[in-house]
């Protein structure tokens, strides 16, 4: 069986997803919600892009145990970065959460599938 990863694979098919939100939704959400392209959030420059790119190019290249403790600080950021936007009654809040869901089911699949 090959490793490389393959986009038909549905963790990896997750990570794709999640990696082009970020590059490419996340910035759109400023200007597409009456703000200026001078408030769009930019992977490698603002926290939060930068950790659901870092999360989805996880879920697609690594595995196993290596996974599981690489995707801790990511997902921990966007944890209290989603709780932070939540209280400010942010709807970014719901983005954030959606993408550790869609993340959680990624990384169960990627789990369970390792051990077949």
């Amino acid at each position: 069986m090959d490793n490389a990863p393959s986009a038909t694979n549905p963790p990896v098919a997750i990570g794709i997803a999640i990696t082009g939100f970020s590059l490419i939704i996340m910035p759109l959400t400023a200007p597409l919600s009456g703000g200026s392209w001078h408030q769009a959030e930019v992977f490698g420059i603002h926290a939060d892009p930068t950790a659901v790119t870092t999360l989805g190019l996880m879920l697609i290249l690594l595995r196993g145990f290596a996974l599981c403790i690489a995707a801790i600080i990511p997902a921990l950021w966007l944890v209290v970065s989603g709780l932070t936007l939540q209280v400010l009654n942010s709807t970014g809040a719901a983005l954030l959460f959606a993408v550790l869901a869609i993340l959680l089911v990624g990384l169960v699949w990627k789990s369970i599938e390792s051990k077949r």
